[in-house]
């Protein structure tokens, strides 16, 4: 049974004692999705330098999908999370103002992959992205190595965002790869 995410440096707990998921549990689940596009859409970069119109396609729709659910991400993040561990935890102050300048630094590398994708099979998608894999891990590690204990420890977490149309691809984009047993305890379907 799978019962942790495990991320760069900690495994954490998916799952409470009641079964339920924990505060951080689909923070930790969207930052395993980011990482795992990173490693499919560096790969499928390098191959779509090829001219190959399906393949091509592929990573400029992931890549979409991508950007839209980090960009989200991000926004939850700004809006709600950080205010409501700032309030949690005053000592997360300097950690939470590096982790704003990060979000901001972030908007000008992701519109130029965004560029670099677009104009496949054109070389530089593959280094484009390799830049953003170099800059997001760290950032997702620094995030969970400082939020994700004050989120455990204090069940502060963003709260939900309210249904969106987009929903339902969000979750299905963020569940690929997770088992059956995973799902059925997280309440997917």
């Amino acid at each position: 049974m799978l019962d942790a995410v495990v991320c760069s440096w900690h495994t954490f707990p998916m799952l409470l004692a009641s079964g339920r998921p924990t505060p951080a549990t689909t923070f930790l689940l969207v930052h395993r999705a980011l990482r795992r596009d990173l490693v499919l859409l560096r790969a499928a970069a390098r191959a779509a330098a090829e001219p190959d119109v399906g393949q091509v396609g592929w990573v400029r729709e992931r890549w979409r999908t991508f950007r839209a659910v980090l960009d989200d991400h991000h926004a939850a993040e700004d809006s709600r999370l950080f205010p409501a561990l700032r309030a949690a935890e005053p000592a997360l102050a300097g950690v939470l103002d590096e982790l704003d300048a990060q979000h901001a630094g972030l908007d000008a590398l992701l519109d130029r992959v965004g560029a670099a994708v677009d104009a496949l099979p054109a070389d530089g998608a593959a280094a484009a992205l390799d830049e953003l894999a170099g800059v997001l891990v760290p950032h997702l590690d620094l995030e969970e190595e400082h939020l994700v204990p004050v989120m455990l420890r204090t069940a502060a977490g963003p709260p939900p965002s309210g249904a969106r149309a987009a929903d339902e691809a969000v979750h299905r984009w963020v569940a690929e790869g997770l088992d059956d047993e995973v799902l059925a305890a997280l309440g997917a379907r």
